[in-house]
């Protein structure tokens, strides 16, 4: 197969490989497994070479192009017509001498010719022929050069695209698709976190002196899997600055469809307050209070319903806080933050939601 088709179906394979990866990350949203985002910057590497490539290939198709009457490339154009030039000045200057050795004595009454001045035009012109003896054969003029024309490059083909039963790629203002009711829906598992991954994602707000900090675990500190959060915090301030907790933000997610924000628990059985909040960002958010002594060791759900006056089809925001008294250290773990409605998970734990409170 030649070298340029190769190029070409290469990149079309590799063009619909990315497409159905571009598809995924937009189903996954926030969730995308890592393996998938280093797949797409691959492919999207590979793609961006083999198109240089396919450039080079044709740029040197073009330059190697044959004349089909002179037989000669672009390149060698120019010395053809000086080749020409100088074939029509020796045949001018040869045909001037066969007249001059041709012509008859000065008196005979042919013998006139025509006066060459010096304003004659060089021998490359058309040159003026005199008068011929009766019964001689009238010299033929040389025939006018007429340079070939210089042939065109063939341009290079469009690069390949996707068939027309291709997918649309995906508009990317990530948005998250409503999952039918009756399936949970995870927002965070930990799973694919690192420590780095941590401080870019989750914000911590120490207000006014208070200690808190963000790490991973393992078992038997969890729900599921290998890993999930801890939330180390030192509670130093009285009221109006005795709390400490942390932020979560991103793109906007459709939580219509679903009845309850829930997260796998484990309290340090102390007496201070648990506050979970959720809402369009962390300035329009809606808030569930509980004692930590309520929970132990198990699901903890917050209603998505009443009214806070939040648009459920674009959250993009959730945060869980500590509040003092009693001042101090303590530590929770957190593991399956998701949306669920209420009853799927019959035996959790779930703390009175009878009267939440609006903040913004």
């Amino acid at each position: 197969m030649p070298k340029r088709a190769e190029l070409e179906n290469l990149i079309l394979k590799h063009q619909r490989r990315l497409q159905k990866l571009k598809e995924r990350k937009a189903t996954f949203g926030l969730n995308t497994p890592p393996e998938v985002l280093t797949e797409i910057e691959d492919i999207e590497a590979e793609i961006e070479s083999l198109q240089a490539a396919l450039i080079r290939v044709n740029a040197a198709a073009a330059a190697n192009v044959t004349h089909p009457i002179t037989g000669s490339t672009p390149s060698g154009g120019s010395i053809d017509l000086v080749k020409a030039g100088l074939v029509v000045i020796v045949l001018a200057a040869f045909g001037i001498g066969v007249f001059f050795f041709l012509r008859p004595p000065d008196d005979s009454p042919s013998a006139k010719v025509a006066v060459v001045t010096p304003d004659t035009p060089p021998a490359s012109a058309t040159p003026t022929y005199p008068p011929t003896a009766p019964n001689a054969a009238t010299p033929t003029p040389p025939a006018a050069h007429t340079p070939l024309n210089t042939p065109t490059p063939i341009p290079s083909p469009p690069l390949p695209t996707d068939t027309a039963t291709s997918p649309p790629a995906p508009s990317f203002t990530p948005t998250f698709t409503p999952i039918p009711p009756q399936v949970v829906a995870i927002i965070d598992d930990f799973e694919n976190y690192n420590d780095t991954a941590l401080l870019n994602d989750f914000i911590i707000n120490k207000n006014a002196g208070n200690e808190g900090h963000l790490f991973l675990v393992g078992p038997p500190h969890l729900d599921q899997g290998r890993q999930a959060l801890a939330f180390e915090f030192n509670i130093l301030n009285a009221r109006p600055n005795h709390y400490i907790g942390f932020d979560r933000e991103f793109f906007p997610q459709d939580w219509s469809n679903y009845t309850a924000l829930c997260l796998w628990l484990e309290s340090d059985g102390s007496n201070r307050s648990i506050v979970v909040q959720f809402g369009e960002s962390k300035f329009k958010f809606w808030k569930s209070i509980d004692s930590l002594a309520n929970i132990g060791v198990g699901q903890h759900c917050v209603s998505l319903k009443g009214d806070h006056q939040l648009d459920l089809r674009a959250i993009g925001y959730y945060g869980v806080y500590i509040e003092g008294p009693p001042q101090g250290q303590g530590v929770i773990y957190i593991d399956d933050v998701q949306i669920e409605n209420e009853g799927d998970n019959l035996g959790y734990i779930r703390p009175d939601l009878t009267s939440p409170k609006a903040s913004r």
